[in-house]
């Protein structure tokens, strides 16, 4: 059952631009669930608390904690924890694991600590088995609840952790975690935005394009910011439909230390672990739709067409992320009868390429197609003088002189 859901009102699509339009918004709306929106066996079992893979039951029967965990599932994992550490095995690992993370999905709502530490059990248990099925077919239950921790951890910073520390303490079944969020470049803090999901709980209705995702280690996860009058102010140019960031939630283990680290997809989309160079899991698609579907006020193209002056108050241009200096501009410009929301499916297919997304930021021209083209070059102009003014004042940096502008039609 979805947990909460994000509406759009009706549009009018244009039919004579359907290869640049996206499909009409009377009724689409995405979806916010609280599981995948496809299971497997392992994920139905992490999402419900009090059921266990058919492998794990096995173990606990055999270890003769069945019941034990029936009543106690505290005492239960602290039992095998130790039984773990004095003879590890396969069969107590993921077993463990899985029980950790059930433990932790308990906690959530009240120990909030403690829950993180249990989370991270599991994560350490399944790590190096995660990152060796990376590239595998098929699905990996290592990887499956390694993923599913490192998302719980990242919701509950953004949930909970609303005050500044830097870390906590979190004691779990196997020891007790110091834990920190990375920073730096390309390292997000959830608790800056308004939503962190997982992308894999997103179900967009009503939006036909390819979903461009990339399989790889760790979580891939959605950070969204909504648009507000504080913070238009502030960034002019950020979309009426606020910013959707692709992210990737991952841990790095020393000893008691656990890191851990959301890496903006943006910037890179690979990770170095170890001596081994791995590529991170991802989906663009999810970042853009949520964009698309939380805009609540759209330029109605007919209209706008029509009656120009009427919606003249939308003319502005907007990007897809804050200004980056070591990025070349590309603008977009769309055509007769469309709005800068019409290159959602071109811009979508753009995210596809890491060149794109590591050396460019897309930027939108958005404007009522009634007015005489030359009006509509001079407000285009306008918003790059403005761009460059607010961004680069001294006129410093070579990429702003070799913006990348692109052209639809009358565009």
């Amino acid at each position: 059952m979805p947990d909460s859901r994000i509406r759009c009102r009706p549009t009018w699509v244009s039919g004579l631009l359907a290869s640049l339009a996206l499909v009409s918004c009377s009724g689409p709306q995405l979806l916010v669930l609280d599981r995948p929106v496809t299971e497997t066996e392992t994920s139905r079992a992490l999402t419900n608390s009090t059921a266990l893979e058919d492998g794990t039951r096995a173990t606990l029967r055999n270890e003769d904690l069945l019941d034990l965990y029936k009543k106690d599932p505290r005492q239960a994992i602290g039992e095998l924890a130790g039984r773990y550490k004095r003879q590890p095995t396969e069969p107590r690992r993921r077993a463990l694991a899985e029980m950790c993370s059930d433990q932790a999905d308990r906690l959530t709502a009240d120990e909030h600590d403690r829950a993180v530490g249990y989370y991270l059990d599991a994560a350490q248990l399944t790590e190096k088995a995660a990152l060796a099925a990376v590239g595998q077919e098929g699905e990996s239950p290592d990887r499956t609840i390694y993923d599913y921790c490192a998302m719980r951890v990242t919701r509950l910073i953004h949930d909970y952790s609303k005050t500044t520390r830097t870390s906590v303490t979190a004691p779990g079944s196997l020891q007790k975690w110091q834990v920190s969020l990375a920073t730096g470049k390309g390292k997000l803090d959830p608790r800056h935005y308004d939503v962190v999901v997982p992308a894999s709980w997103l179900k967009a209705k009503g939006i036909k394009w390819e979903h461009v995702k990339r399989a790889g280690f760790g979580a891939a996860m959605v950070a969204h910011l909504r648009t507000t009058p504080e913070r238009l102010e502030a960034d002019p140019m950020m979309p009426p439909g606020g910013r959707g960031t692709p992210l990737n939630a991952s841990f790095r283990f020393s000893g008691s230390s656990a890191t851990v680290i959301l890496q903006n997809l943006m910037d890179s989309s690979e990770a170095t672990i170890g001596r081994r160079n791995v590529p991170l899991a991802a989906d663009y698609s999810a970042a853009l739709a949520f964009i698309y579907y939380e805009e609540n006020t759209r330029m109605n193209k007919m209209a706008a067409l029509l009656r120009p002056g009427g919606s003249s108050d939308m003319i502005r241009m907007f990007s897809l992320e804050p200004y980056r200096e070591g990025k070349t501009p590309l603008i977009l410009v769309h055509g007769l009868m469309s709005t800068a929301e019409g290159w959602m499916p071109f811009v979508n297919l753009l995210l596809a390429d890491p060149v794109v997304r590591e050396k460019y930021q897309i930027l939108l021209f958005n404007y009522p197609t009634g007015f005489p083209i030359s009006a509509n070059a001079a407000e285009l102009r306008a918003a790059l003088e403005e761009f460059q003014k607010t961004n680069d004042p001294q006129r410093r940096n070579p990429r702003m002189r070799n913006m990348v502008i692109l052209g639809h039609s009358m565009g």
